[in-house]
């Protein structure tokens, strides 16, 4: 399955909507982040700004965590998942409204 625009646009719209956790979202794109499946060149941005989301630090280490958000202090804050978010939909054309 070719992970398309449209399918990056959706995820982003259910994180910035707080629909999906980060760890979800994260593990959905991760084969196409893998380079496992295919995906067209700006989707498979949307899709590692999505993989980058859900990093947290143990023990000093940057690393994907298991769990469900509840519990997760994230490297990104939330201001900054936003405008990430905002900023990819906005470079692929797609209203943020």
């Amino acid at each position: 399955m070719e992970l398309t625009e449209d399918v990056v646009e959706l995820i982003m719209r259910l994180l910035l909507n707080h629909e999906i956790d980060r760890t979800v979202a994260c593990r959905f794109v991760r084969p196409w982040v893998e380079g496992t499946l295919p995906s067209t060149r700006l989707a498979e941005s949307g899709a590692q700004t999505i993989h980058g989301l859900d990093i947290v630090r143990h023990d000093g280490i940057a690393l994907h965590p298991l769990t469900p958000d509840a519990d997760n202090v994230f490297v990104v804050d939330d201001d900054e998942h936003v405008r990430r978010c905002h900023e990819w939909l906005r470079r692929a054309g797609r209203s943020t409204t």
